[in-house]
């Protein structure tokens, strides 16, 4: 079921309005929005943030702000993005949830490499790695393309460094890793950047 941000305006002028939904309904068709409008999206997750009313802090709210941040992030606008992804972690560290939430880290790592803040991304993505590999299931497709992207970036930061030696070994390390998921497509994404590096 995918709510739409007329549904919630229609369901307002109801009595319960957007309690009426589960936190995940509303997220997965955020995430969906976000990809077909993201202005709409926007306009949806302040509408959550307003109007949801579960006891804060919580997970649904923390996805909101993450989602936030990674419209802001598709758009450009770096500031804004980490300004959301930085809520989304504090959201998720008030409610226990930091485990959950790796690739959030990624996300902020992106955000902070691609604004030169190398050193601020080589941390977020090392504490996303940490995460991914010390899940209960590490082996899981989603654990292990987590690791193979964190190293990939961390070599990328390496490459950007000159520092060629080690971004070969965040690079094999992260080839490694996807030899193990049967994805012939992200092995190329490896071979590539270690193409690069010649």
């Amino acid at each position: 079921f995918i709510l739409t941000l007329s549904n919630v305006i229609q369901a307002e002028s109801e009595q319960s309005g957007i309690a009426q939904f589960d936190g995940q309904e509303l997220i997965d068709s955020l995430k969906v929005m976000s990809f077909s409008n993201p202005n709409d999206a926007v306009d949806f997750a302040f509408e959550i943030l307003k109007l949801y009313p579960s006891i804060r802090p919580n997970k649904s709210i923390a996805n909101v702000f993450s989602i936030l941040g990674e419209i802001y992030q598709a758009k450009g606008l770096s500031l804004q993005a980490l300004e959301y992804y930085t809520e989304a972690e504090r959201e998720n560290v008030e409610s226990g949830g930091l485990q959950e939430f790796p690739w959030l880290k990624v996300n902020m790592g992106n955000v902070y490499f691609s604004e030169g803040l190398i050193e601020e991304a080589r941390s977020k993505y090392l504490e996303a790695y940490n995460i991914f590999a010390n899940y209960e299931d590490s082996i899981n497709n989603n654990n292990l393309a987590g690791q193979a992207v964190c190293q990939n970036n961390l070599g990328m930061i390496e490459q950007g460094l000159n520092n060629f030696t080690n971004a070969l070994l965040h690079f094999n390390q992260g080839l490694a890793v996807r030899y193990t998921m049967d994805r012939p497509l992200d092995l190329v994404h490896s071979y590539l950047n270690i193409g690069q590096l010649s």
